[in-house]
């Protein structure tokens, strides 16, 4: 029938590779990846327990494993060990799937959505065999219609149903009768959960803390401040060292001015720089560059003024006095239902919690020569390196996290990768949500999630080669390509 010419057997009578085919150093890249990956607390199962890097297998994955797999690391491991056709259309694939299980769906995107897995099985059809295409591979046609029925996926997955069977088994005792057992340990369970709460003193499932505790302790709530109140908790043991200059300054500088008590102050310095300026109106940048450089030092003085002295509350006035010398550090915190720990605390864990993201409104102007500000929200990208307690004479404590940011407004220092190797320490960004938060706000956060053009590599389906040239060599030395077809062995076995 003329049907996929590059797969027939050759002269010698041996098949050549694939397209899809792995050779042996690929698959050490693409299993060293997933050895490798180190994910965030709480996110998923560690990966690499399930990779046996001397026999080239994945063994002992569960279904959550998958789906994280699928989802997250299969598109990143991919990277590198495939033909650009084969690796764009797979990441497609799993961007499919990742905007599917978002929590937050809408008809429109539902709708292009439906368009894109259409094209995207196409493509797939092109590359790899009819055997590939069961019954599941054809079922993702119709779960976009599912979810248009149905809501988001995370109402009606199996996991948490599938947690709690594994709960209900861990009451089997007498395994002639389970269900007895069950039922007897469900009851057990529910006359202690009742009683509980009742009890005082103790820890119950109740008030049990939650798997990232971040509500502060008794210490942390025996001085409550209007401006900053306490949140979060520092993890494990801090220790206790002395700011240099420099660091208190900078320090206090980015306390007092994101701090919104402190603003109505700022607005009244940047009106005396206007008048000190002795009809010269001075430019924004100079305003700015002024406020960085002489607030810290106006700010106590304004404060401390016997005409408003009485009418400022006293946490404006410890913060105008600055923090003192004395400071703590620690290697883990948690706030907000997330864990944040140091480079330095994560070192030889298998989780990894050093990153942080956040959207900021910063004043930028449009190049060097613009003196005029403007208010834009810029995202962030950093790892934390340091974090640091700062104590206002007791009045109350303020954390910071030291970061080694990543400079997103600008191209000098970026790598554009066009499915480049995976070099050493090299960073995804994932955001995450607490498991514990039920956000039912008003504000709805949707992942915009790139896609791929699959018309730059497949420009012409009729050229189209679905062998691969750059591993042949080697997987004719791996013995891959030594399947030889005898032609009387085949017209025999015809005949029967």
């Amino acid at each position: 029938m003329g049907i996929w010419k590059d797969l027939w057997p050759d002269n010698n009578k041996r098949f050549r590779p694939s397209i899809f085919t792995m050779s042996n150093s690929k698959k050490d890249v693409f299993l060293r990846t997933l050895k490798n990956t180190i994910v965030p607390d709480g996110y998923s199962s560690s990966i690499s327990r399930c990779v046996n890097l001397n026999n080239r297998k994945l063994f002992g994955m569960k279904s959550h494993d998958c789906h994280v797999l699928m989802e997250q690391i299969l598109p990143i491991a991919i990277r590198n060990v495939l033909p650009d056709k084969v690796t764009a259309v797979l990441v497609e694939f799993c961007s499919f799937f990742r905007v599917l299980c978002a929590k937050s769906l809408s008809h429109l995107d539902l709708d292009r959505l439906q368009s894109r897995i259409i094209l995207t099985l196409c493509h797939l059809e092109m590359l790899f065999p009819p055997s590939f295409f069961t019954i599941m591979v054809h079922l993702t046609c119709h779960l976009v219609g599912e979810a248009k029925l149905g809501g988001p996926v995370q109402y009606r997955w199996m996991y948490p149903i599938e947690r709690y069977l594994g709960h209900l088994k861990s009451y089997v005792r007498n395994k002639a009768q389970p269900e007895g057992s069950i039922a007897e340990g469900y009851l057990a369970e529910e006359v202690l959960t009742f009683f509980s709460q009742y009890i005082d003193g103790i820890e119950t499932r109740i008030n049990r803390p939650t798997r990232v505790d971040y509500y502060p302790g008794e210490r942390d709530l025996s001085h409550t401040s209007s401006i900053f109140p306490s949140m979060g908790r520092g993890v494990r043991a801090f220790s206790t060292f002395d700011l240099s200059t420099m660091e208190k300054t900078q320090a206090h500088r980015y306390v007092s001015l994101n701090c919104l008590e402190v603003k109505p102050y700022i607005d009244e310095f940047k009106d005396y720089i206007r008048r000190r300026s002795k009809g010269r109106r001075p430019t924004t940048t100079e305003i700015e560059k002024m406020i960085r450089k002489d607030f810290i030092a106006w700010f106590p003085q304004r404060i401390m003024n016997p005409d408003i002295s009485n009418a400022v509350s006293d946490d404006l006035k410890y913060l105008a006095k600055g923090p003192t010398t004395q400071a703590r550090r620690y290697s883990a915190f948690n706030i907000n239902g997330f864990k944040f720990r140091t480079l330095a605390g994560e070192h030889g864990l298998k989780t990894q919690n050093s990153g942080v993201y956040l959207t900021s409104s910063t004043s930028c102007v449009a190049s060097s020569v613009d003196g005029n500000f403007r208010e834009a929200d810029f995202l962030y990208y950093e790892k934390l390196e340091d974090i640091i307690e700062l104590n206002y004479h007791g009045r109350f404590k303020v954390t910071l996290f030291r970061c080694k940011w990543a400079d997103t407004t600008r191209d000098r220092g970026f790598k554009r990768d066009a499915w480049d190797e995976l070099n050493k320490d090299w960073s995804v960004v994932v955001h995450l949500k607490p498991r514990d938060l039920y956000d039912m706000g008003d504000q709805i956060d949707i992942e915009v999630y790139p896609e791929q053009d699959l018309d730059q590599f497949f420009g012409d389906s009729d050229d189209l080669s679905l062998t691969r040239e750059d591993e042949h060599d080697e997987l004719i030395s791996e013995g891959h390509l030594n399947v030889n077809i005898d032609g009387d062995d085949l017209m025999s076995e015809e005949g029967q």
